[in-house]
């Protein structure tokens, strides 16, 4: 079969007017890509040199990102001759659809918002909340990225965390220690608190103020139970709760002070 000329010439008056629209197209888009990596790393750097918080930082970039690739992708498109106003709507109307398909990602970058807004956290910092406990690393546009005490590797969806009740154990530079210890009913109640008074001395990483205090806080079942409260620096806090818990179990032995165990006594009638 044999193409005509008059086959070929719409072809090439075609070819003409596609081509530069496409040379143009990957053009812009190379450039705009380039444009894109050295924009971001430049404010990459910034926020680095900068006291913004590394929370913020990673958001922020994150949104820039995505804000411009999508300006690229507009100017693309425009360039090869698709109407951009009817397809701005068109992306409008399908991203109501995916919107409504993705509500849980939507909550989660409202949240992402929320925590960076009301910062109840941030990087560094320890905390427990929506079930988990461990060190922030990270916090971008729809997760937040901790570490556990044990090593894991743990995310937690922003929209959860925002609305779940948080404790952060490192905002407050001191912390309080609150240690219970039970002992014999034959015990003397005086002498036990003299010798938990002079370990509580003894130990120079608790504060002078507010001085630690010491009191009978229960008559259980099997023990009477004392309870030291002292306060320490928040970097301290477990070194000197793990070195108090060793030296009163053997303070206590070495002064005869029984530490007592439940017990229950069974009487058998014939």
């Amino acid at each position: 079969m044999e193409i005509g000329f008059d086959m070929i010439t719409p072809l090439i008056v075609w070819s003409q007017e596609i081509v530069p629209s496409v040379v143009q197209a990957i053009i812009i888009f190379v450039i705009g890509w380039v444009c894109i990596r050295l924009s971001t790393r430049f404010v990459r750097r910034r926020f680095e040199s900068s006291s913004i918080d590394k929370g913020i930082t990673s958001f922020l970039l994150s949104s820039l990102t995505v804000v411009l690739w999508f300006l690229l992708g507009i100017t693309v498109i425009g360039t090869l001759g698709v109407p951009t106003t009817s397809f701005v709507a068109l992306l409008g109307a399908a991203g109501l659809a995916v919107g409504l398909a993705l509500q849980g990602s939507l909550a989660n970058f409202a949240g992402g918002v929320l925590i960076l807004a009301r910062r109840p956290f941030t990087v560094g910092e320890f905390i427990t909340g929506s079930g988990v406990s461990g060190t922030v690393e990270e916090i971008n546009i729809l997760y937040t990225t901790l570490s556990s005490p044990d090593g894991q590797h743990i995310v937690v969806p922003n929209g959860k965390l925002s609305n779940t009740e948080i404790t952060n154990f490192s905002r407050k530079k001191e912390r309080r220690i609150n240690f219970e210890v039970g002992i014999s009913y034959l015990a003397n109640i005086g002498h036990a608190k003299k010798v938990l008074s002079a370990i509580m001395e003894s130990e120079e990483r608790f504060l002078a103020t507010p001085k630690y205090t010491i009191h009978v806080v229960q008559l259980a079942d099997s023990a009477v139970v004392l309870r030291a409260r002292g306060w320490v620096k928040n970097a301290d806090y477990w070194d000197v709760l793990f070195s108090l818990t060793e030296t009163v179990k053997k303070t206590f032995d070495k002064e005869k002070i029984s530490i007592p165990f439940p017990q229950r006594e069974i009487h058998i009638r014939k």
